[in-house]
């Protein structure tokens, strides 16, 4: 037995006002509730819309409908882990090692230029900020995808850019007293930790916008849905 247009709207109430926030997680998780509540009526004509609803949530156990969310979001997180892993590791292929490794020997001469380290730090705020508001300004605005899970997973791997800061704050305002035949040890190991907080940076602004665009298409997807229920 197929659910009505209504029953399904009524679905999607009942996972909003149980706490469902992410809309994202709420249509996946409706998609598998009216397909079980459909189920359920069809071997049981007589069921009620209202009883197979409580018999579906029941048959998930003591966390209902929580164990579809767990398993959703798990499900989102391990696919948005192997992209960022892919992504990262895509900037290290034969495409792009030559142009790394340009950018890492030309962090090194730049620290070289400026001789003063707390000078460089400065440099590299004020860069680091920069590269922030470019990306902003490049579609990496989240505002309207607040309520998408898709959307906060895809882009807390920005967060932990702080993770490579403090790395770097530490290697510049603390420089090894090491020198390598003639190579400034703490000079390159600071260009290594900012070669691989570009490469990070730059495969978590792509996967953050990855991220937004899915979201953007459920949220068409979203009031598609919603319109037509309206039009009943």
């Amino acid at each position: 037995m197929q659910l009505t247009k209504q029953q399904i709207e009524k679905l999607r109430i009942h996972l909003e006002e149980s706490g469902f926030k992410y809309i994202d997680v709420q249509m996946e998780i409706l998609d598998h509730v009216a397909t079980a509540v459909e189920e359920r009526m069809t071997e049981n004509p007589g069921l009620t819309f209202q009883d197979a609803v409580n018999q579906t949530q029941a048959s998930f156990g003591p966390k209902g409908f929580r164990q579809i969310e767990i398993s959703i979001i798990g499900g989102m997180t391990r696919r948005y882990r192997k992209l960022f892993f892919n992504e990262f590791i895509s900037l290290l292929n034969y495409k792009y090692i030559a142009l790394v490794l340009f950018f890492c020997f030309l962090v090194y001469k730049i620290q070289q230029f400026f001789g003063n380290q707390d000078k460089f730090l400065t440099f590299v705020i004020l860069s680091m900020m920069m590269a922030f508001v470019a990306s902003l300004t490049s579609g990496l605005n989240t505002a309207n995808y607040k309520k998408y899970m898709l959307c906060k997973i895809s882009g807390s791997y920005i967060n932990y850019t702080g993770v490579f800061f403090t790395l770097i704050f530490q290697s510049i305002t603390t420089p090894l007293k090491v020198h390598l035949d003639g190579v400034n040890a703490s000079y390159l190991f600071t260009s290594l930790a900012i070669t691989l907080y570009g490469l990070y940076y730059i495969s978590a602004v792509r996967i953050a916008k990855q991220g937004i665009f899915e979201s953007q298409q459920l949220l068409e997807k979203f009031k598609s849905m919603n319109h037509k229920t309206e039009k009943i």
